[in-house]
């Protein structure tokens, strides 16, 4: 599969993997808009990664001052990212979804009908990214 195909691929089964167990439907809508940041939109990404907004990454300079396409995937009847965002943060019964997909590599699902483990997919989102 070509990079685009297989990020389309997996974030569609990441979506359906976060769908509501208590949907017995399984409905779940997924969207993909692509679209160029506005200067404003551009500035304050630059100011958050200059800000180490990301874990310090040193995006900032990659981005310089060349217009920023990005791809936005979102769903829409699913969990969401939710949880603490530190991956050494521990709350008993919380969800950790967002330091599962965000950051951990490789940790599985708690979910019997879950295609997969977290981490894997997640490369297809790097692939498809040139930062």
């Amino acid at each position: 599969m070509d990079d685009l195909t297989l990020l389309v691929r997996e974030a569609v089964q990441n979506s359906w993997d976060a769908r509501w167990p208590s949907d017995s439907l399984g409905t779940v809508g997924f969207h993909v808009r692509l679209r160029t940041l506005t200067a404003q939109q551009q500035a304050a990404l630059v100011e958050m990664l200059d800000d180490g907004g990301l874990g310090g990454m040193p995006l900032s300079a990659v981005l310089g001052s060349r217009s920023i396409a990005v791809a936005e995937i979102a769903d829409i009847g699913t969990c969401g990212l939710n949880g603490p965002t530190r991956a050494d943060e521990v709350e008993d019964g919380r969800p950790r979804n967002f330091v599962d997909f965000i950051r951990n590599i490789g940790a599985p699902q708690d979910r019997d009908e879950s295609g997969g483990t977290y981490g894997f997919g997640k490369g297809s989102y790097y692939r498809a990214s040139e930062a």
